[in-house]
């Protein structure tokens, strides 16, 4: 991987004014490490520095949380917003879902379940994501840690039976959500068709995240686009890496200096 701020003139070659589209991630990408995901929030300065990007490239916050809760921490006027990992957008302008009636049945019985047996648990924060949900334990006790570990492995090897849906342990977050064959890296083939589409003209994806599920991103576009990670790591697709979530905020700015 190659550290952005020494790799700047080959990614401006990439790029000029207004051929680019920004994809963006939201935690650890945008805003700071939130140990309860419900406190997490948009710095003023990243805000102020992608209402100004915006109105010169389009830009797209493509998350893990679910598009109504991702459109209020955002808020900014002519963004758009895909969330649950691709399982909802608004690139129309109008919110959409690829859930099916069997899926959201199978989804509800799971998740009754889970939050009966993690009821007993001091610090676990839930997150109904409306078509998929999360429990996080971050601020679980050390000594919860490995019994909670424990429901949460068993769910995923029982859920893999049903087939329906699948589960993601990762930074003491447990998700579980519909397996149908949408990520973040399908969610970047549609943001790039509908803005393609809609401007008539062909253009160059940068995506920066942070995190596995950002993976399916990297891998889709790391040939035609610029993928960065943040947080180094040489098992990513990414091309380049950030430092950290501050560090994302410099390179808007750089960008800023581009279009500008």
């Amino acid at each position: 991987m190659k550290y952005v701020f020494q790799d700047l003139k080959k990614i401006k070659k990439k790029i000029n004014k207004s051929n680019f589209v920004l994809l963006l991630d939201f935690d650890l990408t945008l805003s700071p490490l939130a140990k309860n995901p419900n406190h997490a929030f948009l710095p003023k300065s990243t805000k102020e520095k992608l209402k100004e990007i915006v109105s010169y490239v389009p830009v797209v916050i493509i998350t893990g949380r679910k598009l109504s809760d991702i459109k209020k921490k955002v808020n900014i006027k002519g963004m758009f917003y895909i969330g649950n990992h691709g399982l909802e957008h608004n690139l129309n302008k109008e919110e959409k879902t690829f859930i099916s009636v069997p899926i959201k049945k199978v989804l509800f019985e799971v998740r009754k379940e889970l939050v009966k047996k993690c009821k007993t648990y001091s610090g676990i924060v839930f997150e109904d994501k409306k078509y998929a949900f999360a429990f996080g334990y971050r601020l679980a006790g050390k000594d919860k840690v490995k019994s909670l570990e424990s429901i949460f492995r068993k769910t995923i090897k029982d859920i893999n039976h049903g087939g329906l849906l699948e589960a993601r342990l990762e930074k003491k977050t447990f998700e579980i959500r519909p397996k149908i064959k949408v990520n973040k890296g399908t969610s970047c083939i549609l943001a790039l068709k509908f803005i393609q589409n809609k401007s008539g003209r062909k253009v160059v994806p940068i995506y920066i995240g942070d995190g596995q599920t950002d993976e399916d991103a990297f891998s889709i576009i790391q040939k035609s686009g610029i993928t960065i990670r943040v947080g180094k790591n040489n098992k990513s697709s990414a091309k380049w890496y950030l430092r950290n979530q501050k560090e994302v905020d410099y390179f808007l700015e750089w960008l800023l200096s581009i279009v500008n």
